[in-house]
């Protein structure tokens, strides 16, 4: 009887060193308030899962809508620019610099608890909240975000000044109430000569797709309030589902962001869809079925995409699978691109692609951005 005490004794003992000794992954910011025109930098203080690993950190605004998301490596680079690359040379820490809310030139955000998540390459997950205080503004532009059945839709992401991929960076940013109405403010810093000239456009990422109607362009001048700037979401009669999985291990990789274009009603513009894989690498993108859709590569630091079988097949209503799977890369292309013959000036800013032996996977080249020459 004795032995037997002293044997569940031992195993109480190591069931709680066991757990007091497991991985809880932490989250802290810089600043826990800031107003409706903070444009500096937020400092983001995290752990990954172990060294050299990756945490996937995301920005969600105050009605549960994730409006960006970033993989950051330790010791390592960032998916995009609106989470910066680690900074902390303490492995597994992460130290990341954020640009509220969602990179850099946004000036006016709209007032709210944010949330910040970030998940390590296990699952575990922390938040840290941040609150930001209004600012009212002298020039707003406001409306209603409905979708093609004449619903409202709320909770759909609002921007100003480009919102939208090559269209630049947003200078305010929010969301529609319940009943789909948005309100914008402008500050005074964006604009020039008084004036500015801009796009506004609603997206909801994942749930529909945006078309000609999901976007205006206008021009705002100081103290003027536009409204009944009403924009349409399209609800998608088509899927393109998969996952994505690394090479290999099998693992899934979340946190990617997947996009695609169609232009195949050219003459009313293009249509666009994008989504994020989700902790078990599976993602559903939302399109329009009767024309091909052109997707980007997902970008993850240090590895290169190939697709199941080929995108640029006509979509058909309903489901359409897509498995992605992820390489690590084992070399590098490096080199100078110059302006002219004599190579004798560089050409900054240049997109840079690159393909394999086999191109029927339909996915774009994987591209970098040179900075200088």
């Amino acid at each position: 009887m004795k032995k037997f005490a002293v044997f569940i004794f031992l195993v109480v003992m190591s069931a709680l060193f066991s757990a007091g000794s497991a991985f809880a992954i932490t989250v802290s910011l810089s600043q826990s308030t800031i107003t409706s025109e903070y444009t500096g930098g937020i400092t983001v203080n995290t752990q990954a899962y172990s060294a050299g690993d990756w945490v996937y950190l995301q920005l969600i605004d105050p009605s549960g809508y994730m409006v960006v998301g970033d993989i950051v490596v330790d010791n390592g680079s960032a998916t995009s620019n609106a989470f910066q690359a680690d900074s902390n040379t303490a492995q597994p820490d992460i130290t990341s610099t954020f640009l509220f809310p969602s990179g850099a030139g946004v000036m006016w955000v709209q007032a709210g608890t944010w949330t910040i998540k970030a998940t390590d390459s296990q699952g575990n997950f922390a938040t840290a909240s941040l609150t930001v205080t209004p600012v009212t503004e002298s020039q707003n532009v406001s409306g209603t975000v409905t979708d093609t059945t004449g619903a409202a839709v709320s909770d759909a992401l609002v921007s100003f000044g480009g919102g939208g991929r090559g269209n630049g960076l947003p200078v305010a940013v929010g969301f529609t109430s319940s009943n789909g109405q948005y309100l914008l403010g402008i500050p005074p810093a964006a604009l020039t000569n008084n004036s500015i000239t801009g796009q506004i456009k609603a997206e909801q990422n994942g749930t529909y797709v945006t078309g000609p109607k999901s976007s205006i362009s206008m021009t705002i001048t100081g103290g003027q309030n536009l409204t009944f700037q009403n924009m349409t979401l399209i609800v998608p009669d088509a899927t393109v589902t998969g996952t994505v999985m690394e090479y290999g291990t099998n693992k899934p990789m979340p946190g990617l962001n997947i996009y695609a274009w169609s232009n195949y009603t050219s003459a009313t513009g293009n249509y666009e869809s994008q989504t994020y894989t989700d902790a078990s690498g599976h993602y559903s993108l939302p399109v329009l079925s009767g024309g091909q859709w052109n997707p980007d590569s997902p970008n993850f630091p240090g590895y290169v995409f190939s697709a199941s079988s080929d995108w640029s097949s006509t979509m058909m209503a309903g489901a359409n699978t897509f498995n992605l799977t992820g390489y690590a890369a084992s070399g590098a292309i490096e080199g100078t691109v110059y302006t002219d013959s004599t190579m004798t000036t560089g050409a900054a800013g240049v997109s840079v692609g690159a393909l394999s032996g086999d191109t029927t996977c339909g996915m774009a080249p994987m591209s970098a951005e040179i900075a200088a020459g």
